[in-house]
């Protein structure tokens, strides 16, 4: 969990934090990890997530997680291509906004803002990216390699 900025955090931080009293780095995040968990609850702010490069033209942020969901967010520039791969996660994504051609089952299909696919279990699956584009990644069970 990466704590920034947030409006969330600035409440936290002047309300909880002084009655806490909690005396070090280490306490803050025990603190902070018990509250969003006892609830069942994890909030996560886009803007204070640090993005990680994949490759020219692309990136990832890891977003909320727990149990057995993990949800991404993946940037693509146009032109990039993820090549066909597979992996025992079952997947969903949905396209925020951009053009791209998800190749699966022997077929190339053509999603825009809006649209989504599903992808099963050690299906393989890959994606030409037709113009920059937003993508929402759903991951049962989560993905261990990318908090890696």
């Amino acid at each position: 969990m990466i704590i920034g900025k947030s409006t969330a955090w600035n409440k936290y931080a002047t309300t909880c934090l002084p009655v806490c009293q909690l005396g070090n780095i280490s306490s803050l995040w025990y603190h902070l990890s018990v509250i969003i968990y006892l609830g069942g609850i994890m909030v996560v702010y886009n803007a204070d997530v640090i993005k990680k490069d994949l490759f020219p033209g692309a990136s990832r942020k890891v977003l909320a997680r727990g149990g057995g969901l993990m949800l991404v967010e993946v940037r693509f520039d146009a032109g990039s291509v993820v090549d066909a791969h597979a992996h025992p996660h079952e997947q969903d994504s949905y396209v925020v906004s951009g053009k791209i051609v998800l190749s699966m089952d022997g077929r190339d299909l053509t999603l825009g803002p809006g649209d989504s696919f599903y992808a099963g279990p050690n299906v393989p699956h890959g994606v030409r990216f037709l113009e920059n584009s937003v993508v929402i990644d759903v991951f049962t069970p989560q993905r261990e390699d990318f908090i890696k």
